[in-house]
């Protein structure tokens, strides 16, 4: 194992906003409540910041989405397989269902993690982990009170092998992180700093820990990536990249 310990590997996260540097630019970038949620819906498919801006600005939503699958646009590591024909088909099946894209943000805007993920998990080619990213960035970035008492990290893959790699159950490793970041250090949760660091937070800290540990993730990569991703598509995504943290 090489790298940080988790504990300053964590606090730097946090310190710094490489933690969720996403949601700090959106935080920051002031956009109308529609705007957001298309920009949301979008990101969940393709996880690009630099396509989710495309599409979030497009007079025709449904129309970008489907110009972005026929044209290959990029996807996140995390969503490299919303692609071909099944993405195709998924992205008809949305279109279907909302023809208004910011409907579908409102219809899994439920408040407890356990309902938000199996509405999501109704859509195709929205499995377990994104159906948790969503209810993360509900309840961070659109200010959805999701409740995630009864969320269990255990059974997403990267989580699990941190807690491994700590000697730990997944369980035992989230109550002393929480312990340390929230309890002993004041850790707030970014974007709005409105509670402490919780369960999700420390998600984020144990995947990219991991990653971290296996000399994957240098300080700062998640914020360079994702300002990187953002050149070159279009007005929004020139406006939000002023919005992201300056970590190192």
């Amino acid at each position: 194992m090489q790298g940080m310990n988790v504990y300053d590997f964590g606090s730097q996260l946090l310190e710094t906003g490489d933690l969720d540097p996403i949601y700090i630019m959106l935080h920051e970038g002031g956009l109308g409540p529609n705007t957001l949620k298309r920009w949301c819906l979008a990101y969940w498919c393709f996880y690009h910041a630099g396509v989710s801006s495309k599409i979030a600005e497009a007079p025709d939503f449904w129309a970008a989405m489907r110009q972005g699958q026929t044209d290959k646009w990029p996807r996140g590591t995390e969503r490299r397989h919303f692609r071909g024909a099944a993405s195709a088909n998924a992205i008809e099946h949305l279109a279907l269902l909302y023809p208004k894209p910011e409907d579908a943000v409102d219809d899994v805007s439920t408040y407890t993690f356990a309902d938000v993920s199996k509405r999501v998990q109704r859509w195709p080619l929205f499995g377990p982990w994104i159906a948790y990213k969503v209810a993360d960035m509900l309840e961070r970035v659109l200010d959805v009170p999701v409740n995630f008492d009864n969320c269990e990290l255990a059974i997403y893959r990267e989580p699990a092998a941190a807690a491994a790699m700590l000697g730990m159950s997944v369980q035992d490793t989230v109550t002393r992180l929480i312990q340390y970041f929230a309890v002993e250090r004041g850790f707030m949760a970014p974007p709005s700093r409105d509670r402490l660091v919780n369960v999700q937070e420390i998600e984020t800290i144990m995947c990219k820990w991991k990653s971290h540990c296996g000399g994957h993730y240098p300080p700062g990569k998640d914020t360079r990536e994702i300002r990187h991703g953002l050149n070159g598509w279009g007005p929004l995504a020139d406006h939000l990249s002023q919005g992201l943290p300056n970590a190192h």
